[in-house]
This record gives structure tokens, sequence and C-alpha cells, in this order.
């Protein structure tokens, strides 16, 4: 509970203190809805379509974090419940997969190209 409350406390002050786009900032905010409850079943991951939209709407030049970040996007929607690790209690692959992918997401969604002539937008709260 204390390390939920203390990576919930980061990344609220990432988002209110760091300028990035609208797209950056909805994925911040999914991301720490998903990870941040004890249980996160699968169903939660739809919290992502909107970040995944504003990415794909969003002009950008390709470069290297554009496309991880998009072959994240697409590792984190496939089911992933095949590969059963535990047959008792339930437990798949997606339950070890989906929380490193979304931890390997937030870095990767917040860098910006150093030739990015795109300025961030700012968040009006």
């Amino acid at each position: 509970l204390l390390l939920a409350f203390v990576l919930g406390a980061a990344g609220l002050a990432l988002f209110f203190l760091k300028p990035m786009r609208f797209w950056q900032a909805s994925t911040l905010l999914a991301v720490l809805l998903i990870l941040l409850p004890s249980a996160s079943y699968d169903y939660r991951l739809i919290y992502l379509l909107i970040p995944i939209a504003l990415f794909l709407a969003e002009p950008q030049r390709v470069g290297w974090s554009s496309i991880v970040t998009a072959f994240l996007f697409s590792l984190i929607l496939i089911p992933k419940s095949w590969w059963i690790i535990d047959e008792q209690l339930g437990v798949s692959f997606n339950v070890i997969a989906n929380p490193l992918l979304l931890m390997a997401l937030v870095p990767l969604s917040l860098h910006r190209p150093k030739g990015s002539n795109l300025p961030p937008r700012e968040l009006e709260v």
C-alpha cells in the first residue's frame, strides 16, 4: 500500500510538473489506473484505448522511441492468457508480462526525440 501511494504521488507530480503531450499524459494516467490497485484484471486494459488513439493521431516523426512505443502498445493488448503458469491458482503469463510491459511503456512514452520540432502541449488543469 505504501509503495502504491509513493508511485501514485510520483506519477501525479510528474503529470503536473513536466510539460508533455496529451497522449503522453493520458498514457501516464492510464498506466497509473491499471498498476496501482492491488488486483487489476485484463479488462482494465481498456483504459489504454484512448492513449493509443491519441498516439496514433499525433503528427510525429518516426523514430526508434515511437516504433517501440507502438510495439509495446500492441504487445500489451494481445491476449497472453493462453500460457498458464499455475493452473490451480489460475495464474497465466499475462500476470507477469502486462505489468512489465506497462512499466516499460511509461519512460518510453515520456521520451521526446532531441530533434523533434513539435512543442509539447501544455495541459491546463
